[in-house]
């Protein structure tokens, strides 16, 4: 692991979230994708960090199998004693791997999860390249920066337009989202609080 991954584990290593939303916010995504709590359900979360949404999932879906995958160790390790802690651990698998090559075999998970995590290997690339993961009728649910309004301060837009070439409005992304063949259930803006 290099020096900047070193300190970028150190510095949010102890954090609850390692990036923006909340619990309310991850149930309301969940909700989203009525999917039937119930139900034995294969469950990837890709880019889990230190666990807030993999953990806030398992307690939602309790009869489901979790895949939480990090491509750094001690944000899992982390995890794994929070999912002990709350009794969840035995439906939870952590990995270290990369995002782009995910250890997943293709058409076995009902959800796929990414929250703030997906820009680290472009959002259209994500979309398309993790589709082949889900199993006919399997559900893609990630959050992913945009813009919420037309005017903008041009020093800003200039910042995001050189870091993050893909930002763009909700609608472009639903757009991206159905070009990889999926169909849109529904979105939201996270709340200025995340």
């Amino acid at each position: 692991m290099t020096a900047e991954f070193e300190l970028l584990a150190e510095l949010h290593g102890d954090a609850l979230r390692q990036g923006p939303g909340s619990e309310e916010c991850t149930r309301q995504a969940l909700s989203l994708t009525r999917l039937p709590a119930d139900a034995p359900l294969r469950v990837a979360d890709i880019g889990c960090g230190t666990g807030a949404s993999t953990l806030v999932l398992a307690q939602a879906l309790p009869q489901a199998r979790f895949l939480a995958l990090d491509f750094l160790p001690s944000f899992l390790q982390r995890l794994g004693e929070r999912a002990q802690a709350l009794g969840v651990a035995q439906r939870i698998h952590c990995c270290h791997a990369d995002m782009r090559r995910p250890p997943i075999a293709p058409g076995s998970l009902d959800l796929l999860w990414s929250e703030g995590a997906i820009y680290h290997m472009g959002f259209s690339h994500g979309v398309r390249a993790w589709r082949s993961l889900l199993r006919p009728g399997g559900i893609l649910a990630v959050s992913e920066i945009t813009w919420l309004h037309t005017q903008r301060p041009a020093e800003i837009e200039t910042y995001w337009n050189a870091a993050y070439a893909e930002m763009g409005t909700a609608a472009d992304k639903l757009h991206i989202l159905e070009a990889a063949g999926y169909e849109p259930l529904g979105y939201f803006p996270l709340p200025a609080c995340c």
